[in-house]
C-alpha cells in the first residue's frame, strides 16, 4: 500500500486518498463517535486495577456483612483504587466497567457454609451470589466468583467488594485468604 494523506477539518468527515495512481476505496460503517482514540477516555487505555489480599488473612464473623479488604495493588493504571483505607475503586472516566470479585475463603471448623459475596456501588448492593459448600476440614477452601458489567460516572461512583458468610451452627468463622485466586479487579470496557 502506498502512502495515505488525511484531508479534512478537525471535525466532520475526513477523506483518505492514496498518493500513488492506484484507485482505492475505504468504506467505513455508518456510525457516530470516535472510531479510534489514544486518550485515556476510551477503553483500552482507561482506568483498570487489580488488588489482592497481601498481608494476613482477613477474618469474617459469622453472619456479619463485611467489606473485603484487598490491600495490595497488582496494578492500578490511574490511581483510582484505595488499598489502604476504603478498599474501593472510584474511576475518573465515565463508562462501563467489567468487574471481577474472586474470593477464596478458608473455614475454621468442618460444616456446611453459605458464602454470599456481593458487589456494592455507592454503598448499595448491585449483585450477590450465594454459594453453599460443605467444608470437611479447617484446611478446606471455598472459592466464589462474581463477574459483572457496571456503569460508573467517572467522578463520584465507586464500587466495593463485600461478603456475608454463614455456617450451619453460627459458631465458625471464615477468612479471606492470601492466594493467587483471590482478587478484586475492574477495567473500562466502553467509555460513556
Amino acid at each position: 500500500m502506498g502512502s495515505v494523506v488525511l484531508a479534512g477539518a478537525t471535525s466532520g468527515s475526513t477523506t483518505l486518498t492514496p498518493v500513488d495512481a492506484v484507485t482505492a476505496t475505504i468504506t467505513l460503517p455508518s456510525a457516530t463517535g470516535t472510531l479510534l482514540a489514544t486518550t485515556s477516555t476510551f477503553a483500552g487505555t482507561g482506568p483498570a486495577f487489580r488488588a489482592v489480599r497481601a498481608s494476613s488473612a482477613q477474618t469474617l464473623t459469622d453472619g456479619v456483612l463485611t467489606k473485603l479488604q484487598f490491600n495490595s495493588e497488582t496494578y492500578d493504571t490511574a490511581s483510582c483504587y484505595d488499598s489502604a483505607t476504603n478498599y474501593r475503586f472510584t474511576p475518573n472516566v465515565a463508562g462501563y466497567y467489567e468487574v471481577i470479585i474472586s474470593a477464596n475463603f478458608q473455614c475454621t471448623v468442618s460444616r456446611q457454609y453459605s458464602i454470599l459475596p456481593a458487589l456494592y456501588k455507592n454503598g448499595s448492593n448491585v449483585n450477590t451470589v450465594q454459594n453453599d459448600f460443605y467444608l470437611g476440614s479447617s484446611l478446606d477452601n471455598a472459592r466464589t466468583l462474581i463477574v459483572d458489567t457496571i456503569y460508573l460516572n467517572g467522578s463520584s461512583d465507586y464500587i466495593e467488594a463485600f461478603s456475608q458468610n454463614y455456617d450451619n451452627t453460627s459458631s465458625g468463622t471464615t477468612a479471606l485468604k492470601q492466594s493467587t485466586g483471590c482478587y478484586f479487579s475492574a477495567a473500562l470496557i466502553r467509555a460513556a
